[in-house]
């Protein structure tokens, strides 16, 4: 008694080189029976769909980690921002702005000018 092989795989295989497109079935024999169809383990629809969510999962929470470090650095560059308009020359300024919170209600005067 000999073996029956189950048939091809079903999928076809697209590739590029340049401008030149070249299709082929893939040559792997086929494992699994969906809808009357042959597919190997690597294009089983059911397989591919399981992959498929697993990456975007996976995208979906790096998402969200990146969402969260972009906030974090946007706040980091405001507030750099904001102590850098303050100057150091202004302890008074930078206690409110650090500690209070709360924008002083004068600019530091520059060199080269008075206070008024």
């Amino acid at each position: 008694m000999s073996k029956q092989k189950n048939p091809q795989c079903r999928e076809r295989i697209v590739r590029y080189e340049g401008l030149a497109r070249y299709e082929h079935q893939c040559t792997r024999q086929g494992k699994v029976e969906r809808d009357g169809k042959w597919y190997c383990g690597q294009h089983d629809p059911e397989a591919v769909r399981a992959r498929r969510e697993a990456w975007d999962d996976a995208w979906s929470k790096q998402r969200v980690i990146n969402q969260q470090q972009q906030a974090e650095d946007r706040a980091a560059k405001a507030i750099y921002l904001r102590l850098k308009a303050l100057r150091a020359d202004d302890p008074v300024g930078l206690f409110d702005a650090l500690v209070k919170g709360v924008e002083p209600d004068h600019a530091p005067p520059t060199k080269g000018e008075e206070k008024p």
